[in-house]
């Protein structure tokens, strides 16, 4: 074989080995494309799931924190009266919130827990004093760009028999006013609200992941001493998740 037949040959083979590669590159750079349109269009699908859901937002709902309601133990028989610290919870999401359910959990300075799987929808609380916590129901839907209050704090004030006791309560649902004046607190004491008491609050509902909010007690505070939102600011505080207590 000449010198020319040696250069042709090895030309030859060049342009076989370069159209090789540039096959193999095309193929690769193909395969490399529908990959990336498949994470694309997952994406997007996460996305549109992700619109399709509530988007909850928490807060103290100051509006009628001067309010007193009546405490209720039959139907026309009232044994004292209340101011209730409210929890908003807002639905600022594309679909309404199914099943929402509200948690609280209480941690003291002194390091105990008290633990409440259900707080009381607003609108039921004459009923959850009357009946009791089996007669109301804990489950709520919450329609997009709406609220529902819950009951977080209960002031409460106990003038049955020219009594003048008074105690905060956290939640309405496991309190017991059917009793003796000088009974109410001792009965109630793990719900009792102090000083540098740690709250935090969650809401879980069905279609929808877990909303937290954390509060800390700055001052104890009875029925006569919240008429104002600076009252409110200086009995209880929003903190940091991270500076919840957890269980």
């Amino acid at each position: 074989m000449g010198i020319l037949d040696i250069i042709t040959y090895l030309s030859a083979s060049a342009s076989v080995i370069s159209a090789t590669a540039l096959a193999f590159s095309v193929y690769y750079s193909h395969k490399q494309t529908k990959a990336l349109q498949g994470q694309v269009e997952e994406l997007k699908k996460q996305n549109a799931e992700l619109l399709k859901k509530p988007k909850l937002k928490l807060e103290i709902y100051g509006a009628t924190v001067a309010n007193r309601e009546p405490v209720y133990i039959a139907e026309n028989i009232t044994i004292g009266e209340a101011k209730i610290i409210k929890l908003k919870i807002e639905n600022t999401g594309n679909t309404q919130a199914r099943e929402c359910v509200v948690k609280a959990i209480k941690f003291t300075s002194s390091g105990s827990v008290t633990s409440l799987e259900r707080l009381i929808w607003h609108m039921y609380f004459k009923d959850v004093c009357i009946y009791g916590k089996e007669k109301v129901p804990f489950f709520m839907t919450i329609t997009k760009n709406d609220f529902e209050l819950v009951d977080l704090i209960v002031l409460f004030r106990y003038n049955a028999n020219n009594a003048n006791e008074k105690e905060t309560f956290l939640g309405s649902q496991n309190l017991k006013f059917n009793i003796p004046y000088n009974q109410i607190e001792s009965v109630n004491a793990p719900l009792v609200i102090n000083q540098d008491d740690i709250i935090k609050i969650i809401v879980y509902c069905e279609n929808s992941d877990p909303a937290s909010l954390c509060l800390r007690i700055k001052k104890k505070k009875h029925i006569d001493d919240i008429m104002s939102d600076q009252d409110l600011d200086d009995f209880i505080e929003r903190i940091e998740n991270s500076d919840c207590n957890h269980t």
